[in-house]
This record gives C-alpha cells, structure tokens and sequence, in this order.
C-alpha cells in the first residue's frame, strides 16, 4: 500500500514560467504542454529595489496586485543587499513600461533585451555641440555675440539640423566660465558628421571654436578580475579589431572588475561586436555529470576550484541555482578543466553519505521508501541501518541520488499527517507491465515502478512526445502528468533537458511562428508578423529584420526585396562568406554555426550539441564518447 504519495504534487492546472535557451520566456502547463512563448525581443527586464524581508512569494504578490497575471512574469533572481534587496524581474516590455509608468511604491527600473542583456548599452542621439572662448575672437578681445550670430546662421543652413531643438549657454557676468557653447540636434548621424566639417572650416575667424559629436553607440560590461585573467588572451585578441572607428573595443582594469566597453559609429558593428563580447563573457556551463552538490559553498570546493586555475588557467564559478559550473578560459584549457572536473565529481560521488531518519521517516524507508531508492540508485550504492537509539540512510551516488533521497526525506516527512488517497490493490505497471513492489502514483490514480517512471519521463527528450501523458490502461488513459510532479519527481538537469526539448519540439511543429536572429552566434528569438510587417531590433545584435521575411530592407517592401534578390546568387555568396569564415549551418535549425576554437563539440541556439566534424547531433553526455569513437578526438 501507498501511504505516502497523496503529498505530492499532483495539480493539473498548475502552470509555471521557465527561462529556456537563456533567452525565452516559456510558459508549460501539464505535461510540458507549451501554453505561451515571449521571445527575447518581446521581453524586458524590470529591476525592483525592495525590503530585505520580501520573500519571493511576497514579491510575487507585490506583482499580482498591479494587476499582472502569473503567466505575464518571471522572477529571474534576488539578490541581498544591506537593508534591502533587488529583484530581477522579465517580463513582457509593454507591460514592463506601463508598470513603471504608474508606479506607486518601490524603486523601478526597465531595461530593454529580455534575459540575454547582462550590459549596458547606450545609444546617443546626433547632437552637435560647438565651444568657443568669451572673448577671444581673431585673437582679439572682441565679444563673442559676433561669432555667435556667425556660428547660428551657419547651422540653420545645414541640412537635416533642427534648429527648435538649439540651446546655448553663456557665462554670466563674474562667472569664472570662460566658454560659449551652442548644442542643436539633427535628424541623422550622417547630417550631423556634415555639419561639424562644415563648422570647422569657420576656425580661420574663431581660432578657438571645437566641434564635437558624442560618439553614437556605446556598450559596457564587467566581468572579474579572476575570468579576465583567464581569459586574457581571448580578450586582447577580441580587441584588436582592424576598424576601431565602427566598434572598437576597450579593456578598463579595477581593482577587483574588469570593464569591456565596446564604442563605435555603426549600428551593425557594435551590435556583432557585442554578441561576441557577451558570449565570451558568459562562459561556458559544465552541468550533469560534472556537478556536485558540494561544490555549491564548501571551503573545500573553493580550494578545489583555485587548483584548478593553478593547473589549467580556467576559473571556476558555482551556480547551485541550476546546479551548475561556469568555467571560463581558453577552449583547450577548458578541455582539460573539464576532465578534472569530471574526475573530481565523480570521486565525491563516490563516497559514502550518512543520513539520520526521524522515527516517522524511519517507518516510512522501512514500509517502502528504502526499496524505492534502491530501485532508483542501484542496491550496492544504498543501505538502511535500524538500531535502538537511531537510523540512518548511508549512500553514495551524484546530483540524481541525492536529488531522489532528498525526494523520498520529503516524502516521509509530509506524509505522516494525512490519510491515504489511494487503495491499496495490487497494480500493474504500464511500461514493464509487472506487479509494482513501491508504486509512484499519477494523479490519475495509475501506478508505476520508480525506476520506469523515470525512463517514461527522460525518453520523451529523444522521442519530443508532449505533452507528456499517463500510459495506465493500456495506453488509455492519455491524463497529462502534473507539471509540478515531474518537477518534483525528476533531478534538476533531467527537467531542464525535458522543458528545453519540449521547447524545440514546439519550434519544429510550429516553424513560421518565430525565429532565430541570422546574426552568427546570437542566440535571440522574434515572432513573425505577417499580416502587418514591421521593422525588428535585435536587443542583442541590434541587427534590423523583417518580422515577416527575416531580411533587412527598412526602405522595401518585402515584395520589392525579392524581386531585386537572386536566389541562386545570394545562395552562392553565403556558402563563399560561410566556407572563408569557417561557418556551417546547424543540421536541426539551418542557422549559421561559427567555430573560433577550442573542441569540435559545438552548441547551437537551438539547444542543438553538434559534431563539427560530422554535423551529428548528439545530447550533452554521449557527444564527447562519438567524438573519440568516430573522429579520434
């Protein structure tokens, strides 16, 4: 009988908003039914400063009542401060600005491009500003009032200036300033950059007259000082750009941060020049089998992690939010980073764990939990000992052991004070279709053996069957599974890859609803609009696109375009831009795949791990076994 089960998670109308692929806010319901997509370039992050004592239900509460709907957010992190917190909130950017718009209480702040945006950009406006000293006009003392009407009349014949928007200041009588400046707007970068040349040719009158444009982009990011000594020589490389003028990049040394600043005057550079800093800054995630749960805050872990950076010049960041490392480094220090890792997670795994029971988890192991976790860890890896005074549970494994003991110490715990829900009669389980010894129970009522179940659920990220749904009276049944009970049931990495799946499933069953950006290595996503095109701004790259076509042609109509393009022609001069950049396109989502280094194992935006040798597609723990098989590497 199964006296515990009724206290998980069963309830079918749950849904939840999950961060998938780093740049998408997907809304699931039973089953990994996708309910709702907001894709990156429809998402803003809302930073809310708030008490410290604002829990994460309280902050989701602060949003209910300004009238948002759970689907409509997602609390990405909260971070502690002194005295108070800030919340990280992504949300839909229209709602984003109109909750900031009519703010009551709290402090606000928007920041357009969704999840992916960990800079600052700033993108000024054509604005030019003339200076020139009080009195010195020719090099005599003559009032400036003369080159100022001079100056004035100028501008007003330039194109595209205007003129409305002029300002000028003068010092006051006494002041110790000793400059006149005049700052009037243009209605294009280009105008302005006319204007000043035109400006100067007046310094033979006004010998002190300085004309400047502020420069029109601007993008800043800071990483530490242990990743940039990493990756040092990633960073000098990535900043010796041939055009400084259209996005030059600038390293800025701190005492504990490292800022990158990228500046520049085209739009499409800075934008490319971006994803590639943001993606070297990122780093690169080690999860699976290369995660313990020790590695989360042990000071042990910590002088793990600085041998590590001795040995291979790669440094280490935990994240126990997705049970995950960031290593950053050079692509073949990371190689060898990896294996050590690897090593070193698999050791801990092995070590034997003692877990004290309370007498209510003690009966609740002795009934029927014990054999459920023997048949979820193996029964050489787990032992139950009873004595007269305590009890405990000794148990070696990784991530996934101790995620389903952790489970199963839940279980007993919240179950002791209710009754049971379900009879207990004799079941069948409908994957093996044996007698089940320790049932897990659906909501629906159909029980299944734990280590089926397991396989049940995992094998719908080869097979992409969503939604995922009860296979009880043989095959009849077809309830949708609880989104909350394969959250709870399964290990953090194994839910991830399902959602991610789930995800990929949806794109390739729904193809002309969204899209990848085609900038190389951006990982953004856009819903098409074809009814009414209009003219998109990646928030990453900044790159321009059609929401109906994908291409840039701001001045056409979609029509117009293809009538100027060949097909054949554009077709062959990207196979001869893909074959001298070292580009290939990815065999599930044909976006354009570029390698800079480092291991033939390649990640797609897609979610895609690829061979880029053989272009197979493999997942994230047999790729680097096919690799050594197929290719030697």
């Amino acid at each position: 009988m199964d006296e515990t089960n009724f206290a998980i998670p069963r309830n079918p109308k749950s849904i939840e908003q999950f961060v998938v692929l780093e740049s998408n806010l997907v809304t699931c319901g039973a089953g990994l039914e996708i309910r709702r997509i907001l894709p990156g370039y429809d998402l803003c992050r809302v930073i809310l400063q708030l008490p410290a004592h604002y829990s994460r239900r309280r902050i989701e509460d602060f949003l209910l009542r300004r009238r948002l709907k759970k689907s409509d957010f997602h609390i990405l992190r909260v971070e502690k401060g002194r005295g108070k917190q800030k919340a990280t909130i992504v949300m839909d950017v229209h709602l984003g600005k109109a909750m900031t718009s009519s703010k009551s209480s709290g402090d606000f702040d928007v920041f357009p491009g969704g999840i992916l945006a960990t800079g600052k950009m700033q993108e000024n406006q054509p604005v030019l500003t003339l200076t020139w000293d009080v009195d010195i006009v020719n090099g005599k003392g003559n009032d400036s009032a003369q080159a100022l009407a001079m100056l004035y009349d100028a501008l007003g014949d330039s194109q595209g200036v205007l003129m409305e928007t002029c300002y000028i200041l003068t010092p006051d009588t006494g002041s110790s300033a000793d400059k006149v400046t005049l700052a009037v707007d243009f209605d294009s970068w280009a105008n302005a950059l006319r204007a000043a040349r035109k400006m100067e040719e007046n310094r033979s009158k006004i010998p002190s007259l300085a004309c400047t444009l502020p420069i029109p982009y601007q993008y800043s990011i800071q990483i530490s000082s242990a990743q940039y000594l990493a990756q040092n020589r990633q960073w000098l490389a990535l900043s010796s750009t041939k055009d400084k003028d259209k996005a030059g990049i600038d390293i800025i040394p701190g005492m504990e941060a490292v800022t990158i600043q990228i500046q520049g005057n085209d739009r499409t550079s800075i934008g490319a020049s971006r994803v590639r800093v943001e993606k070297l800054a990122g780093g690169e995630v080690l999860e699976g089998n290369y995660w313990h749960h020790s590695f989360a805050s042990s000071a042990d872990s910590q002088f793990f992690f600085q041998q590590v950076m001795d040995k291979t010049k790669v440094h280490l960041r935990s994240d126990p939010d997705i049970q995950a490392l960031w290593v950053y480094g050079e692509p073949d220090n990371i190689d060898q980073a990896r294996r050590v890792v690897r090593d070193e997670a698999h050791r801990r795994g092995q070590i034997m764990t003692r877990t004290s029971l309370s007498d209510t988890s003690t009966e609740f192991f002795v009934r029927n939990g014990f054999g459920k976790l023997q048949e979820l860890v193996g029964e050489d890896n787990v032992d139950l000992k009873i004595t007269s005074k305590w009890s405990a549970i000794t148990m070696r494994g990784g991530e996934e052991a101790t995620h389903h003991l952790q489970r199963l110490l839940a279980e007993s715990l919240i179950g002791s004070a209710l009754k049971p829900r379900f009879r207990a009669e004799a079941a069948t389980c409908p994957i093996c279709l044996s007698e089940v010894a320790f049932p897990e129970r659906l909501g629906c009522g159909h029980a299944y053996c734990s280590g089926c179940l397991i396989h049940f659920l995992t094998a719908a990220e080869e097979s992409k069957s969503f939604p995922i749904v009860c296979m009880g009276n043989e095959a009849k049944c077809k309830v949708p599974i609880s989104l909350p009970f394969i959250r709870w049931f399964l290990p953090h990495q194994s839910f991830k890859r399902l959602i991610e799946a789930s995800f990929a499933s949806y794109l390739e069953r729904n193809p002309t609803e969204f899209r990848y950006c085609k900038t190389p290595d951006c990982r953004q996503t856009y819903r098409r609009q074809t009814s009414r095109p209009v003219v998109l701004n990646c928030p990453s790259c900044l790159a321009k696109t059609c929401s109906s076509c994908g291409e840039d042609h701001e001045k056409l109509t979609c029509e117009e375009y293809r009538s100027h393009k060949d097909p054949e022609e554009q077709e062959r001069l990207n196979s001869q831009l893909a074959s001298k950049n070292g580009y290939k396109r990815c065999p599930r989502c044909a976006i354009w795949v570029e390698k800079t280094g480092g291991c033939n194992h390649m990640s797609c935006k897609c979610g895609a791990h690829i061979c880029w040798t053989c272009l197979g597609i493999f997942d994230s723990s047999t790729i680097y076994n096919h690799m050594s098989a197929a290719h030697g590497h």
